[in-house]
């Protein structure tokens, strides 16, 4: 049988993010490294505000919008933030609950 990690980590944001609700957000996968990543479509040259929510595998179903429960949001003071730029970005935010906004390198176009 496969096992599944019975940790999630979800996107949540502004209105394009699930308007900061973790059930409406966008659900990132994890790769055999255990780094999360997914695919978000944003606007051109609008500035996005987001955090990451750490939910809880309550059912063991998969589904396409996420489930479970919260287990808790990212803890710092304010936002994550990105000025989308590109028609293709990479953003590398590094830690959960790890602060980094500041850092230019973690933005490539």
């Amino acid at each position: 049988s496969l096992h599944r990690d019975p940790h999630r980590v979800v996107l949540v944001g502004e209105s394009l993010l699930g308007g900061w609700d973790p059930f409406r957000g966008i659900e990132l996968t994890a790769d055999a490294d255990s780094n999360w990543h997914g695919v978000v479509p944003l606007p051109i040259e609008k500035h996005f505000e987001y955090k990451y929510v750490l939910m809880r595998d309550v059912d063991g179903e998969i589904s396409s919008q996420p489930t479970g429960e919260v287990i808790r949001y990212e803890s710092f003071d304010g936002n994550r933030a990105v000025d989308s730029s590109g028609y293709q970005m990479t953003v590398d935010d590094g830690e959960f609950d790890a602060e980094n906004a500041s850092d230019p390198t973690r933005v490539k176009i």
